[in-house]
């Protein structure tokens, strides 16, 4: 009896360990092969994206730089001064200012034969203009490129270039006539040098962390890593080249983390234990409980209540999967509301924001969809000046008041965050906008919360500012664009003064205003 009972209780635990050994090689396989590899897909992807941005800035700024060349090179008052050199027009026309106004470095002119006319470059310290030989060898190379310039229109190139081991943009230009014709009169070379000021224009425009380098003779050899991608610019002769290299904001990610580790354990004991209780049970009564099992095989999957059973472990068995599965589900329905869910104002949050407005283009196709984004003005100085505690009642009480405003249609309300919301309808005829804006305002307007640490006379409660869109024929293209244009209107109501709502029609390129309240 002792011997078969080890048996038992062995075969038990080998059963428990082999399901939760392959329940791991499972999950691990599975990750492996298709969500982790979607994942660094979708990183790299991400990380592609950053790049275009980083390059999309650069090229902006290459063509401010043209811009500002070619206001120098399509001038008549230029043209007198390759003719006819003189210091007044150097202090009227040219000056420290140009630099400055340019950010530029140096200022170059040449006749039409390419001899040197004038030339400075800007001392920063001092803000006088100085001679500065670095650049003369230089001079051949780019006028090589822009004599190779149509004569019939003023055009500028920008070029990377690297002088005495530091990067710098040089732009050049023939010089033309006033209108922009007869461009044989002489050439103008600029000079911008690429600083830290340079990266954080860069980060600020794209959040992207980058870093300047400099490839002399471009006898060094710049792998890319996980997270860090560079991007080599050539200068003038490419006997040089310029290294963009970008810290990537987006991440590759790790292939399992602490945090799936220790979850992955806790799922591993869960499933040891559930499966040796199981093993135990079946191995046990599973002569008496033959006729039981198979009426239970019958009912298409549902597990039998412990009246099926006669033996006592059986009951168990059953008591214990039933209590598990029902504990699971209330589990799972409550984690997902939670997920879901702003927990102090109960309504949406971002994530299922976002889900909703996804379903609204891809699944349901509604052909106009019009979102707001809501602001409590002056929330801070109310939740500063009171209680935190009267901030959230506050946060509550609009939050109901926005969810109950009336709407014939699918609408989603959620907490955009802080005090920020953001309601979106969608329909398959047109909204109107202004008039559900208006419908908003009043609703919390009406709840009459005081408020009295507003800094405008005459105003006594709570009130919100409004920025509202409207998307004909929307697609997820214009997913982020929509509530960037949603918040500049929110950010114009807040600017006239608050206490009212901004909407537009929604424009890729332009904001138009058709409704202010």
């Amino acid at each position: 009896m002792i011997f078969n009972n080890v048996s038992v209780r062995w075969i038990s635990v080998l059963t428990a360990v082999s399901v939760v050994i392959c329940f791991v090689a499972c999950y691990l396989a599975f990750k492996y092969l298709w969500t982790y590899d979607r994942q660094v897909t979708q990183a790299e992807e991400l990380q592609r994206e950053e790049i275009e941005r980083v390059e999309t800035v650069i090229d902006i700024t290459k063509i401010k730089l043209g811009d500002s060349i070619v206001d120098y090179a399509a001038w008549d008052d230029m043209v007198e001064f390759i003719r006819s050199p003189n210091e007044e027009f150097v202090e009227s026309g040219i000056g420290a200012h140009s630099y400055t106004s340019q950010l530029i470095n140096g200022f170059f002119v040449f006749a039409a034969d390419k001899t040197f006319v004038w030339g400075k470059t800007l001392d920063i310290e001092t803000n006088h203009l100085v001679d500065d030989e670095r650049y003369t060898q230089y001079f051949p190379t780019i006028l090589h490129q822009a004599e190779l310039l149509d004569t019939n229109f003023v055009k500028a190139i920008v070029h990377f270039i690297v002088i005495d081991n530091e990067p710098y943009f040089a732009a050049a230009s023939r010089v033309c006539n006033s209108d922009a014709s007869g461009c044989d009169k002489g050439y103008i070379i600029f000079f911008k040098k690429l600083s830290d000021h340079f990266s954080q224009q860069i980060n600020k425009a794209t959040g992207i962390q980058i870093e300047i380098l400099v490839n002399e003779s471009n006898t060094q050899t710049f792998e890319p890593s996980e997270n860090i991608s560079y991007i080599t610019k050539l200068d003038y002769d490419a006997g040089s080249s310029v290294v963009i290299k970008v810290f990537h904001h987006v991440k590759i990610p790790s292939f399992i983390v602490w945090q799936e580790v220790f979850a992955l354990l806790a799922f591993s004991i869960m499933f040891y234990f559930i499966n040796l209780l199981l093993a135990k049970s079946l191995v046990k009564p599973i002569t008496n409980a033959n006729l039981v099992l198979e009426k239970f095989q019958a009912q298409g999957g549902f597990i039998p209540d412990e009246s099926y059973f006669i033996s006592k472990e059986m009951k168990g068995f059953a008591r214990t999967i039933n209590k598990i599965m029902n504990d699971l589900e209330a589990s799972r329905r409550e984690l997902r509301w939670q997920s879901e869910h702003d927990p102090l104002t109960e309504l949406s949050n971002r994530r299922h924001l976002n889900s909703r407005l996804t379903a609204f283009i891809n699944d349901y196709h509604f052909s106009h969809i019009s979102l707001y984004l809501v602001d409590v003005d002056y929330f801070k100085l109310y939740n500063d000046n009171l209680s935190h505690m009267d901030g959230d009642n506050a946060l509550k009480a609009v939050a109901k008041a926005l969810d109950a405003v009336e709407y014939n249609g699918d609408k989603i309300v959620a907490r955009f965050g802080g005090e920020e919301f953001c309601v979106v309808l969608a329909s398959d005829g047109p909204i109107n906008l202004s008039e559900h804006a208006q419908k908003l305002k009043d609703a919390v307007s009406n709840l009459k919360i005081p408020h009295p640490f507003i800094p405008i006379a005459g105003r006594e409660y709570l009130s919100i500012s409004i920025g509202g869109v409207q998307i004909d024929k929307p697609s997820m293209a214009y997913f982020q664009e929509m509530f960037h244009q949603a918040d500049q209107a929110l950010y114009s109501a807040k600017r006239k003064g608050r206490d009212q709502y901004v909407v537009q029609q929604f424009n890729k390129h332009s904001v138009r205003l058709v409704g202010v309240n």
